[in-house]
């Protein structure tokens, strides 16, 4: 009986080293498909990302305050802009910015979304610090008439409407 063991251990000996071979010539391809489905995937997200980029160009960065970075209420609107509508835009371009910037896109257009964010955050701010005796004031008695506005001049940043003809009030 170990003579017949013998051969059958030394015939899988052999068996076991084709296996590997063909195991590893058989890792190497999917590793050159794992990689080819990477940039193919790749180059499928960029393409998505482009076109999102395409919509908040038109829909959104178009209408954009040059000098406050405040985004209007609607498209039409050329005088007023309110808070959360420029936060709500804000929080859409950061999205897109966050998924150019986590690809590691170097065309420019993550740099772009991402000032285009800083910019409106940074006009809220101004219009908001334009009104600080209004928040002392407001800290210390909480009347209506010393709440921050949140309806801005798109170009300069005044108030547009006063608490009586607007309630919606910070």
């Amino acid at each position: 009986m170990s003579a017949l063991a013998e051969p059958l251990i030394m015939d899988n000996s052999p068996l076991e080293g084709r296996t590997r071979s063909t195991s590893r010539s058989s890792s190497l391809g999917e590793a050159e498909i794992a990689k080819n489905l990477n940039l193919i995937s790749y180059d499928d997200t960029v393409k998505k990302l482009d076109y999102y980029y395409g919509i908040i160009k038109r829909q959104l960065l178009q209408y954009q305050s040059v000098t406050l970075g405040l985004f209007p209420d609607c498209s039409q609107e050329k005088v007023e802009a309110g808070v959360r509508t420029s936060v709500y835009c804000a929080a859409a371009v950061w999205s897109l910015f966050q998924s150019y910037r986590r690809i590691d896109d170097d065309r420019g257009k993550a740099y772009e979304l991402g000032q285009s964010c800083v910019k409106c955050m940074r006009g809220i701010l101004f219009c908001w610090m334009r009104q600080t005796e209004n928040l002392g004031k407001f800290m210390n008695g909480q009347d209506v008439k010393n709440a921050l506005h949140s309806k801005f001049d798109l170009l300069t940043g005044e108030e547009i409407a006063t608490h009586e003809e607007y309630n919606h009030l910070q």
